[in-house]
């Protein structure tokens, strides 16, 4: 009998990666894949170890290595990780929940894309003093979060993310990229 793994939304995660993989579209991106994002990360740290959490089968691996990034990834579901290790066999991935993950001041980045987004407000209140532990001194966290009018029971307004995440020790730097509702979405906060 398989465990079926959900976000804390209840989007199954095997579903999702089958669809990925079943889509006849890209599977990993290339290192040109959303310059925006380098760009602004090479603005704070040229290099460095990042944590991908809530890789996924590691889409982001070559963005980041092919930037001079160490690349690591980690996500809940095993059968995300037993992927992205068939696909990208020389890549390091950690099967774990995000709020058990036990990394002391390892990483230089952490960073998220579409994925605290996933978990309850209870998950993500687990979750992020963890990647604060993770984080060494000055270290970057990325996060790109649906930006909402109206918080919901997984996703947060534009300050919402901003008081969220400096509740948990971290200094607002900047957003950018405006999402379809003309809201930013991507956030960069440091380690103080």
């Amino acid at each position: 009998m398989s465990i079926k793994i959900n976000f804390g939304d209840e989007i199954s995660w095997e579903n999702h990666i089958q669809e990925i993989l079943n889509s006849g579209n890209i599977i990993y991106y290339n290192s040109n894949y959303k310059p925006e994002k380098i760009k602004k990360l090479k603005e704070y740290k040229k290099n460095g170890k990042v944590l991908d959490c809530g890789c996924h089968i590691g889409r982001w691996i070559n963005v980041f290595i092919k930037n001079g990034y160490d690349y690591t990834g980690i996500d809940q579901s095993s059968h995300a990780i037993k992927i992205a290790k068939i696909y990208q066999p020389n890549g390091k991935f950690i099967h774990s929940f995000l709020w058990e993950m036990n990394f002391k001041e390892e990483f230089d980045i952490l960073f998220t894309n579409a994925v605290l987004q996933h978990n309850t407000l209870e998950e993500q209140n687990k979750i992020l003093p963890k990647m604060y532990q993770a984080l060494k001194s000055n270290g970057i966290l990325y996060i790109t979060e649906s930006t909402v009018f109206e918080e919901t029971n997984t996703q947060r307004t534009y300050n919402g993310w901003i008081n969220f995440i400096e509740n948990h020790g971290f200094k607002f730097m900047e957003s950018f990229h405006k999402n379809n509702i003309d809201l930013e979405d991507n956030y960069i906060f440091i380690k103080q």
